[in-house]
């Protein structure tokens, strides 16, 4: 009986495919990069900002990484500006827009103060 049942399950696996996890994301991500005019920029804080109804407003500040990569995730959908500081540098921001179960890629240039 047993070895029916698992069967079934395997079968019914197959027949189905794999689980896709994006079906059921309720979050997005923000990834991207801060450079200048040579090159990655690193310990840039990013600020970002909501700037819509269906997402909670929610400041986060991450730093970026020593190839001027970041990422934040578990967003909730909306608009998004982000805003970048960073000491010797003019600050700059940028507009997302976060999709449920997607990932938004933008780069940001700094310019020397």
């Amino acid at each position: 009986m047993w070895i029916l049942a698992l069967s079934v399950i395997f079968s019914a696996a197959f027949v189905v495919g794999p689980f896709d996890m994006g079906r059921c994301a309720t979050t997005g991500i923000i990834e991207g990069w801060v450079k200048d005019l040579m090159g990655p920029v690193a310990g840039a804080i990013i600020v970002v900002e909501c700037h819509s109804d269906e997402a909670p407003v929610r400041d986060i500040a991450p730093i970026t990484k020593s190839d001027g990569s970041f990422r934040i995730p578990a967003l909730a959908p909306g608009k998004y500006t982000l805003r970048v500081f960073h000491e010797g540098y003019r600050s700059a921001s940028a507009e997302v827009k976060v999709e449920t179960g997607g990932t938004t890629r933008v780069e940001i240039s700094l310019e020397p103060e």
